[in-house]
């Protein structure tokens, strides 16, 4: 029994010494669960999603914001187009509605659609992270941010349907959005 002769404080040292802990030993080696990674980086993207408005308007005003929305607009846009090649997204309002289901619990939201009629389905959430870091910063920016990106992600992969706001995000509340195509009957 060759292992009876290895003391376990030599093993920790080779391993990042007896003061790191397995956890800290883990992730210094890159072994990092795939859950904690999406969790770290839904989280980064959420405060970088935050902080460029709020700076931007500050050193810019509206020409800042305006800017921002521009670029969230032409992220939905490529992120259409990904989605279409990737997944086979076609013209039509149920893949519109699945791009946001996919985008949705990637950025840890909670959707409920609800199909108003064949033409058109609204999406509330109950629960928005993005949402709840705009209120902890003092002003909601889902226009500036969430809204483009959404409208050009569902427009993308559908030109035929529309994004329309049916509540605007308040500090209280999240808001509904809704998708609409025109009926061909």
């Amino acid at each position: 029994m060759a292992f009876a002769f290895i003391q376990p404080t030599a093993c920790l040292q080779d391993i990042g010494g007896p003061q790191m802990g397995i956890k800290k030993t883990a992730a210094t080696r890159g072994l990092i669960p795939a859950g904690n990674k999406v969790t770290e980086l839904r989280g980064n993207l959420i405060r970088v999603m935050t902080e460029v408005p709020i700076v931007i308007e500050e050193r810019f005003g509206q020409k800042g914001l305006d800017a921002v929305s521009e670029v969230f607009r032409r992220l939905g846009q490529e992120d259409a187009e990904a989605m279409k090649a990737r997944l086979g997204l076609h013209d039509t309002l149920k893949d519109s509605l699945n791009a946001w289901k996919v985008i949705g619990p990637i950025m840890g939201a909670r959707m409920e659609p609800h199909w108003v009629s064949k033409d058109r389905v609204e999406a509330f959430h109950p629960y928005c992270p993005q949402h709840e870091e705009f209120v902890a910063h003092g002003k909601v920016y889902c226009d500036v941010v969430c809204l483009p990106y959404m409208k050009a992600l569902a427009e993308g992969v559908a030109p035929s349907v529309k994004m329309e706001v049916v509540r605007a995000a308040t500090k209280d509340a999240t808001c509904v959005k809704a998708l609409v195509t025109q009926s061909t009957e």
